[in-house]
C-alpha cells in the first residue's frame, strides 16, 4: 500500500459518506451513558474525537484549493489549537487578533497558518512556567505569526521544508514571499 492509498483510505473514512464513522464512534461512546458508565472523561473524549474529525475533514476539503479565506483557515486552526491544548495544557497559549473583515477578505494557501503554528510548537520548549505564546495578527498589511523563542534542549531535526513550501506556494500564486525574522526573544513570520 503506497502513500496515495493511505490518503484515499483516510479520505473515504472522513468524507461526507464516511461521517457514519464519527457517528458510530460517538454512538458507542454514548452507550456508556445509557449504562451509567459515563463520566467527564468520556465527555472530553467525545469532544476530542469531534475536533479531530473536524480538523481532518477540513484538511481534506481545502487541500485541493489554491487559496482559502483566512476565516476558513482559522476554522482549521481553532480545531488544531484545541487538540494541541489537550496535549500541552497551559504550556501553550495563543492570541489571535484578527477582525471579521480581515478574516473574510484575506486569502492564503490552505494550511499555511496551521503549518506555522505547528512549527512553533515543534521547535520550542513548552512548560507551564514558560509557556509558548503564539500570536496571530495583521501589521502593515501582513499576516503575522509570532512566537516567543525558547528552543528545545533536544532539538528535532528541521529540514526547513515547511516554510520553504509556504513561500513557494505563495510565489506560484503571485503573492509576496514569506518574510522571516528571528530576534533574541521571538520568531516572526510575515505573509
Amino acid at each position: 500500500m503506497d502513500k496515495t492509498d493511505d490518503v484515499d483510505e483516510v479520505t473515504q473514512i472522513l468524507s461526507p459518506t464516511g461521517r457514519s464513522f464519527k457517528k458510530e464512534i460517538l454512538f458507542d461512546i454514548d452507550s456508556f451513558e445509557d449504562r451509567g458508565q459515563f463520566s467527564p472523561i468520556h465527555a472530553k473524549a467525545i469532544e476530542f474525537i469531534e475536533k479531530m474529525t473536524d480538523f481532518f475533514r477540513q484538511i481534506l476539503i481545502y487541500r485541493e484549493k489554491d487559496l482559502i479565506t483566512l476565516e476558513e483557515e482559522l476554522d482549521i486552526i481553532f480545531d488544531y489549537i484545541y487538540l494541541q491544548k489537550q496535549r500541552f495544557g497551559d504550556a501553550l497559549q495563543t492570541e489571535i487578533r484578527i477582525s471579521d473583515a480581515e478574516m473574510r477578505s484575506h486569502l492564503i494557501p490552505p494550511l499555511a497558518l496551521q503549518l506555522l503554528i505547528e512549527n512553533a510548537i515543534k521547535h520550542n520548549a513548552l512548560t507551564t512556567l514558560k509557556p509558548l505564546l503564539i500570536q496571530v495578527y495583521f501589521e502593515n498589511g501582513f499576516l503575522v505569526v509570532k512566537n516567543n523563542l525558547q528552543p528545545k534542549m533536544n532539538k528535532e531535526p528541521s529540514t526547513g521544508t515547511g516554510l520553504e513550501n509556504i513561500s513557494r506556494r505563495m510565489q506560484m500564486l503571485g503573492m509576496p514571499a514569506v518574510e522571516l525574522e528571528q530576534t533574541e526573544n521571538f520568531f516572526i513570520v510575515k505573509m
